[in-house]
Parts: structure tokens; sequence; C-alpha cells
């Protein structure tokens, strides 16, 4: 598997490589975390503020890309059963992932006949630091902030729509029980695999230093 280049045709190095990537706080809040993480990474040295305006889905891609160049083949995600509520895992490859993304690629998304730009990390981040009084809230905050030519479009829709144009947020995948054989679609959260890949590649490190 070949990686993607980097932001702005730089190149990506191997998390973990460097005492400095100790410093990185990965139990800061995610768009942190993943900044922080392409930052120190990014050879030469990417402007932070083109890491926030990348799209979600393009900061998860450049973790999958991390996640490969340590050697990661794969993650087992942790599911559980709608059903019966037993748990089970599923096996997801790096290169599945990465083909979904760049699949879905693209910088305007339609939901109707409105668009929609891609959320990015500096979105994530403005959400973050928003206090909002429920979930309705703050969807109907988010398409706001998304739509190019105003946000009349019925919610599902854009939401059906963003996650279309950007799978690897949410990365649903298909797995039958192996319990009771109840098949489902499930969510999944490559981002967060690829972080804990990343902390205990610190942990490591810490361990190499002492």
């Amino acid at each position: 598997m070949t990686p993607e280049p980097a932001p702005h045709s730089a190149k990506l190095r191997r998390f973990g490589a460097r005492p400095d990537d100790l410093q990185v706080d990965l139990t800061a809040a995610r768009p942190h975390a993943i900044t922080d993480v392409l930052a120190c990474c990014t050879m030469p040295a990417a402007d932070r503020d083109a890491l926030w305006d990348l799209s979600v889905g393009k900061r998860i891609e450049y973790l999958l890309v991390l996640a490969a160049l340590d050697g990661v083949e794969e993650f087992d995600a942790e599911l559980r059963c709608y059903a019966c509520r037993q748990p089970f895992e599923v096996t997801l490859t790096i290169e599945e992932l990465l083909a979904t993304g760049r699949a879905a690629d693209r910088d305007v998304v339609e939901a109707g006949s409105e668009r929609f730009h891609r959320p990015t990390g500096r979105d994530q981040l403005g959400w973050l630091e928003h206090g909002y009084a429920d979930e309705t809230e703050m969807l109907h905050d988010m398409v706001a902030a998304l739509a190019l030519d105003g946000a009349g479009a019925p919610l599902p829709a854009v939401e059906a729509a963003l996650d279309e144009a950007d799978p690897l947020v949410r990365a649903p995948v298909t797995a039958a029980c192996p319990e009771c054989g109840h098949e489902a679609e499930y969510e999944t959260d490559p981002a967060s695999m690829a972080l804990a890949r990343f902390a205990r590649v610190q942990d490591s490190l810490f361990a190499a230093v002492d």
C-alpha cells in the first residue's frame, strides 16, 4: 500500500520516531490531538492553520496513513449486537478504509438543491467550544455552518449526504452477530483506533527513554 501525499505535498514520517512525539497530548480533545499528531509527523513542518482547514475525513485518512507507516494493516473494531447485546469484533483493513475515503473525496456535498462543504477540523473545534442545550440544537447549528446555499434541506437528507461524502467519519460496516446471526449496520471509529495505536507507541517510547 502506497500512502497518499501529505498536506501540501509534504511527507509523513512515522509517529514515535522522535523523542518530541512524547510531547503530543493524545488525551486532549480529539481535534487538538489529531492536529498535534499531524503537525509533528509532517515534513517539512506543515502550517497548523492548513491542518485545521483539512476536512475531517482527510484528517482521518492521514491518521490511517501514519498507522500504516507504523506497520498496522488492520484494526479490530469492537461492536455490540443490537439484538442479543453480545459483544463481538470485526476486522477493518487500513487499505479498505483508505480506499473508501478516497473514493468519496470531494469538496462540495449536495443535498437536494442545496450545497454544503465537508466539515473541517476547524469546524469541529468551533462546535467543541460551543455549548449546546441539546443534540437537536447542535445538529441544526452544524448544518447551518456547513451550508453554502442556505440550510433549508431536511436534516436527515443533509446528514446522509455528508456521511456519503465523508465515510471515514462514522465508517459504517455491515456485520452479522456470530452469536445470534442478526445482521445490521454499525458505526466504527477509525480515528479513535489510530489514536489508541499512537498512545501505545508513546508508551513504548517512554519505556525506551527510561
